[in-house]
């Protein structure tokens, strides 16, 4: 078959292995090159790409013993392009990149892997790749495109999946952090700047897949899913999470009459989260007696309301206390740089970490978990904490491992079937759930606006059975002075937001309450919230059904339009989503708003709920929706989802 010149080029550039660096000029080109270390990416972000010349800058690989992986006309991965250790030449006639030069920073063999495309000649011509994933925080800024750099050692107190997806079938893994950047300069030609040697680090290219096949491909090598399904109460129910409602003071007679608020007030039972404090103090796994007279009674009776019940916990341990001297004694807590017990800065104070690297100590800490099922019926789990920087501010190689910390903690929580994360490292395809980060009482990108994107990243990452934050917003300040506990003063809850913010959270997997809807709203806004959690209910049978589907293939249950829909544009949509491939939920996030600009994708598709008015609608059309008013509360209208129709 013949091959136009376009395309040869594009098979030379996209063969390269080796970065080609820019004008950085003496020193800093040698201590750029020439490092084995990790470096201080921050210069390479402007190494100059554009003296690079596809026929000067060909690289011969077979010339220095690698083989490449032959061109393949099925999907396929590339692992040993280049192996572990070894770093390809690249050969110029450029008089200031002359010489060979070993670097810290290689290209990707796409062309070697069966890829080929023709990137447009003119710069200013438009080119349709995206790129996602990384941290799931980064969601608002997904997909990526133009010059972009992501460090996939940043977890944004937030989940983290080492791996990068394509519109065009192209992936990226890396078992370690590292930096990974398009070309600044030349941001249409595809190449990529991956820091570090190559050991960890795996791509490959679905031909023809798109973004799907990319995920699908790189999740079968890396994050294949386990088969295993969370607690079905996790989906089928909504989740009442105690922190903003009690913060600091929880007691058994508050979480007892919460729980009789919620079923009083129309809301079906489900999963109760008993938040910080109900423990003596952190480390300890022992209920606070003045608090909790009688957590047995609490648990049987919150269980024969048809709640079940999850506890905080995380990995710190109160300093000056006997866990904490127990612990030391054992060699169960992580170390600072120089030996000496780590006492990290947190939210709530100074504390040790159980050291989780350490296999006793891991044995020690599921031990006491076990002891709150069996003595107290507690039915699972809510880790918080264990974030790298925490790890971070000891120094030395509790630093440098701080993710492997991270990961270590995350494993616990696979010895239960009710086990929620905020943060992760490398869990994909495991039966976690993964909660979204605390988000603000606000409408803006801090708050309702992330929701959605970075709900969308989190399936993106692997991470397939997500849950929004807490409905009206996860951050206490925003309620309440940080510190005193006292009422903000001017302060009030904006009862739109509270209503969208769980519209929005409806037709997720998973959807969790936390500040209760009936004490903090009028009786026409509680019903629009009653009614959003109603709906999830009434979706339950769909959700777990592609909560198994996702534990067999690993699909994310909250779908990437492009996902689902490639190429009919859908690539920067983040705003809207799929439930699974029939439900298509488009929730309005804007304050004051009754009307929204809907894509509509292939097929038919029946409006629901606010978008009744609608009717059939055939798709691919834009269209401008007036959702329908709620009639028992007038003031704000009804979320906006439609269900595809044959």
């Amino acid at each position: 078959m013949g091959t136009d010149n376009g395309t040869k080029r594009w098979h030379r550039r996209s063969g390269l292995i080796a970065l080609v660096t820019g004008m950085l000029g003496g020193a800093a080109v040698l201590a750029l090159l020439y490092a084995e270390t990790p470096i201080d990416f921050s210069s390479l972000v402007n190494v100059d790409f554009s003296g690079i010349d596809d026929d000067s800058a060909a690289l011969d690989l077979g010339r220095r013993g690698v083989s490449p992986a032959p061109p393949s006309n099925t999907a396929t991965g590339n692992t040993d392009a280049v192996s572990n250790g070894t770093s390809a030449a690249l050969q110029t006639t450029k008089a200031s990149t002359s010489a060979q030069k070993r670097g810290p920073c290689f290209g990707v063999p796409w062309g070697d892997q069966g890829f080929t495309f023709q990137p447009p000649e003119n710069e200013e011509e438009p080119w349709s790749e995206r790129w996602y994933g990384g941290a799931v925080q980064r969601g608002v800024e997904q997909p990526y495109e133009g010059k972009w750099s992501i460090d996939l050692s940043e977890t944004r107190y937030n989940q983290l999946n080492p791996v990068l997806l394509s519109t065009f079938g192209r992936w990226i893994w890396s078992e370690t952090p590292r930096r990974i950047q398009i070309s600044p300069t030349r941001p249409k030609s595809g190449i990529l700047c991956v820091e570090g040697s190559r050991e960890g680090f795996d791509s490959g290219v679905a031909l023809g897949g798109g973004l799907k096949g990319a995920f699908k491909q790189a999740s079968s090598r890396h994050f294949p899913p386990t088969g295993v399904v969370p607690d079905a109460d996790l989906f089928t129910s909504p989740q009442y999470n105690l922190w903003i409602e009690l913060l600091y003071t929880p007691t058994q007679e508050a979480v007892l009459e919460y729980a009789k608020s919620a079923i009083s007030h129309g809301f079906p039972p489900g999963v109760l989260m008993i938040d910080t404090n109900w423990a003596e103090r952190y480390g300890s796994f022992a209920f606070d007696s003045a608090r909790f007279p009688d957590p047995k009674a609490m648990t049987d009776e919150l269980h024969e309301m048809g709640f079940k019940v999850m506890v905080w916990v995380t990995p710190f341990v109160s300093p000056d206390s006997v866990e904490f001297r127990n612990l030391r004694a054992l060699n169960y807590l992580v170390k600072n740089s120089w030996g000496g017990v780590g006492i990290p800065e947190w939210w709530d104070g100074h504390s040790a970490l159980v050291d989780f690297m350490n296999p006793e100590a891991a044995a020690w800490y599921k031990g006491e978990l076990d002891k709150l099922q069996s003595e107290y019926g507690i039915d699972g789990f809510k880790f918080d904490g264990g974030d790298p920087e925490y790890y971070r501010q000891l120094g030395g190689e509790t630093a440098e491992r701080s993710l492997e910390h991270l990961e270590a903690f995350n494993r616990v929580g696979l010895h239960y079937n009710s086990s929620e994360y905020r943060a992760a490292w490398k869990m994909a395809g495991n039966h976690l759930a993964m909660r979204l980060s605390d988000k603000a009482h606000a409408w803006g990108i801090n708050g309702l606006s992330a929701l959605l994107p970075n709900g969308i990243a989190q399936g993106l990452s692997g991470y397939a059975f997500t849950c929004p934050d807490m409905i009206g917003g996860g951050q206490y300040g925003d309620f309440v002075e940080v510190g005193t506990l006292k009422p903000k003063p001017g302060f009030a809850i904006d009862q739109e937001l509270f209503v969208r913010y769980a519209q929005a959270s409806a037709l997720f997997p998973m959807m969790q309450f936390s500040l209760a809807p009936w004490r903090v709203l009028d009786e026409g806004h509680l019903a629009s919230v009653r009614e959003a959690a109603l709906l999830h209910t009434s979706q339950a049978e769909a959700i777990l059904a592609l909560a198994k589907e996702a534990s067999e293939t690993g699909i994310p249950i909250v779908r990437n339009m492009e996902f689902a829909f490639p190429n009919q544009g859908y690539e920067a949509v983040r705003d809207q989503f799929l439930l699974g491939d029939d439900i298509l939920v488009a929730p309005i996030s804007t304050k004051g708003r009754d009307s929204r600009t809907v894509l509509i994708p292939p097929g038919r598709w029946e409006g629901m709920d606010g978008a009744v008015g609608e009717g059939i609608v055939r798709g691919p059309e834009t269209r401008q929706v007036d959702c329908e008013g709620d009639d028992m509360s007038g003031s704000v209208c009804k979320l906006l989802w439609y269900r595809r129709r044959s």
